[in-house]
């Protein structure tokens, strides 16, 4: 359910309508969300409450997307699916960093 970012109201009735429709072929749903804290996420975890089998995930990145619609129905339950996607998450942030190249006096043209 995107979030244009205009109305809070309008965006938790959208989420809604979304879970319990989601609800009615699904045994669970797992809710992804950008920013822990933000409107999005804010409204999933309210919704959660109302809602049974509800998870949300937080901090949503793209080789966490990617893993879980390649392996989209692996997970037996959402709880799983959302452990799954936050182990894949943190698996894809890293820092890595290239050396700088010496001044070899091999390397002068």
């Amino acid at each position: 359910v995107p979030f244009d970012g205009t109305s809070t109201d309008t965006y938790a009735a959208d989420l809604r309508a979304a879970i319990s429709e989601l609800h009615e072929e699904c045994d669970g749903v797992v809710v992804f969300c950008d920013l822990l804290g933000g409107t999005p996420f804010n409204q999933a975890m309210l919704a959660s409450q109302v809602f049974n089998n509800v998870e949300v995930v937080a901090g949503v990145n793209l080789p966490m997307l990617i893993e879980l619609i390649v392996m989209r129905g692996a997970y037996a339950t959402a709880e799983d699916t959302a452990e799954a996607a936050v182990t894949v998450g943190q698996a894809g942030v890293t820092h890595k960093k290239l050396e700088p190249m010496g001044d070899d006096e091999d390397d002068e043209m």
